[in-house]
């Protein structure tokens, strides 16, 4: 197994993006120094590669319509909140990824999306 610690990749973090309600999210490489709010922009920008990764930006991009925080994945795989000006780099973690040089431990970063409902937004719904 190969670290890349001391290569630090060029500054690159592993970024997996999700919200609350998506069983998966969407992973992209991007640049370690980008904050949470600059990622979830970059992100946006991606151009989907088949339908179900359309329908995951697109819920992405729901979700982030109103308020919402950024929970990111602690080593334990617990959430806590983090500032949307907090870099990736600062929230990555050394884990085994497997590329085609075989099995490297690389930094990456689970953050969760949470939207909130603002109080009315359903109506008269009961």
């Amino acid at each position: 197994m190969k670290n890349n610690d001391d290569n630090n990749n060029n500054d690159q973090v592993i970024l997996g993006m999700r919200t609350s309600r998506q069983p998966r999210g969407f992973t992209a490489v991007l640049p370690g120094h980008l904050t949470l709010q600059q990622s979830l922009t970059e992100i946006g920008r991606s151009a989907p590669k088949d339908p179900e990764t359309t329908r995951i930006l697109q819920q992405i991009a729901d979700e982030t319509s109103v308020d919402f925080n950024f929970l990111v994945v602690g080593p334990n795989g617990s959430l806590k909140p983090a500032s949307p000006g907090t870099r990736i780099r600062e929230v990555a973690l050394p884990r085994e990824i497997r590329t085609k040089r075989g099995v490297e431990i690389l930094p990456a970063a689970g953050v969760e999306l949470q939207s909130y409902a603002k109080v009315g937004s359903y109506g008269d719904v009961i």
